[in-house]
């Protein structure tokens, strides 16, 4: 069979091309440099995702321990048993101790006291274990411990210094109040039970340093 003339030159020129030292020296390189490229364009992309993985899971475990921190919270708050008793009524009392709001009633003895808050289920009486302190009544007010009606005296000591008792009537609400004392929002709070009655005495801390 004959082979076209021409066909023949062009394969036999194109066997005989090659490339100078030269060249191939400068594609070998050319090579290198494009490699090391991609891998370091490989490597930055590899570093920025395992950055962004880290920091989309650390964002994930914030947002899940808000979630458990708010839910606690709002949980405190529908259900107050999760906060001991002593402590939701020492917050009670030293929250009302601090707004220092005046007296709706004057009297100087628990007999007078009686006599006037005509509103409340008992009759205020001393407490026993307040017999050995100097206190002399400087009015009173009503007040609540637990949604539960209760008397606030106002007492002050020869020194001056100012402190609030609080009593209210033992019930099924607080039978399970504890002897207990607290320091909340500055103020000193002593609870405990006698006989019927519950008290509660607050008085500010600072005060409390001075004696």
């Amino acid at each position: 069979m004959n082979t076209d003339p021409l066909n023949k030159y062009i394969k036999k020129y194109y066997a005989n091309q090659s490339l100078s030292d030269d060249k191939m020296k400068d594609l070998i390189t050319l090579g290198k440099l494009s490699r090391t490229e991609e891998e370091s364009e490989n490597g930055k992309s590899s570093y920025w995702m395992r950055r962004w993985q880290y920091q989309k899971h650390l964002s994930i475990a914030a947002s899940v321990s808000f979630v458990i921190v708010t839910m606690v919270l709002m949980q405190s708050l529908i259900n107050p048993g999760l906060v001991p008793l002593p402590l939701r009524v020492a917050h009670e009392i030293a929250l009302n101790h601090n707004k220092q709001l005046p007296s709706e009633f004057s009297a100087s003895t628990y007999i007078q006291l009686g006599s006037i808050m005509i509103d409340l289920d008992f009759i205020p009486t001393a407490s026993s274990r307040l017999a050995q302190y100097s206190y002399h009544m400087d009015g009173a007010r009503y007040c609540s411990i637990q949604g539960q009606l209760a008397a606030q005296t106002r007492l002050v000591d020869s020194q001056g210094n100012v402190y609030t008792l609080y009593q209210t009537q033992y019930s099924e609400t607080l039978a399970k109040l504890s002897e207990s004392e607290h320091v909340v929002d500055g103020v000193k709070v002593k609870v405990w039970r006698e006989k019927d009655m519950v008290f509660g005495l607050a008085e500010s801390f600072d005060d409390n340093l001075r004696r």
